[in-house]
C-alpha cells in the first residue's frame, strides 16, 4: 500500500501582476472596505495603519516594497490580510497586507507542486516561483517582509500620523 502524501493547506492571495501561496497558518482575517490612516514621512510601500481589534496594524504594500516592476503605484483595492508574524513577534505580532481581490483556499501535496521554468525573480520578497494545481504562485520571503516592517518600527510605534 503507498504511503499517502500528506496535503498541506494554505491561500492563493492575488496582488497586481502576481499571486502569492501563503501558510493558512499565518492568516488571521480577510479585511474588505477598509483604508489605512496613513503615517507622516513614511516611504510609499508603508500605507499606514488599520485598525483591528483594538491594535494599530502597519499596512504593506507588497508590490511596491518588493520593488516589482510592473507596479507603478499602489493601488486602495480596499482588501487587506492580517497575518501573524513569525520573527518580530514581541514587537510586531501582527501586520497587514494589501491584496487585489479575495483570497482562495488551496490543499496540495508534494506531487501537485512543480517549479516554473525560466521564473523571472527580481524582487528580494519573493523567494521562488512555483505551479501549483495548475496555477502560478510566488512563494513569498516572509523573513524579508518583516525585516523591512522592523526598518520603520519607529514610525508606527509613535502616534506618528498625517
Amino acid at each position: 500500500m503507498a504511503e499517502e502524501q500528506r496535503r498541506v493547506r494554505g491561500l492563493i492571495v492575488p496582488l497586481q501582476g502576481v499571486s502569492l501561496l501563503l501558510p493558512d497558518s499565518i492568516i488571521l482575517q480577510v479585511l474588505t472596505a477598509v483604508k489605512p490612516t496613513p503615517y507622516e514621512n513614511s516611504p510609499k510601500w508603508l500605507l499606514g495603519y488599520l485598525d483591528w481589534q483594538k491594535r494599530k496594524l502597519p499596512a504593506l504594500a507588497f508590490e511596491v516594497a518588493g520593488d516589482l516592476h510592473y507596479v507603478a503605484e499602489s493601488t486602495s483595492s480596499g482588501y487587506f490580510l492580517v497575518m501573524k508574524s513569525i520573527n518580530y513577534i514581541e514587537k510586531i505580532p501582527f501586520y497587514v497586507l494589501q491584496i487585489s481581490g479575495v483570497p482562495h483556499s488551496i490543499d496540495f501535496n508534494e506531487a501537485s507542486i512543480s517549479a516554473v521554468k525560466n521564473a523571472n525573480i527580481s524582487s528580494p520578497l519573493i523567494l521562488n516561483q512555483i505551479l501549483v494545481e495548475g496555477e502560478i504562485t510566488s512563494i513569498p520571503n516572509l523573513d524579508a517582509i518583516e525585516q523591512i516592517l522592523m526598518s520603520q518600527y519607529s514610525i508606527f510605534t509613535y502616534e506618528n500620523v498625517t
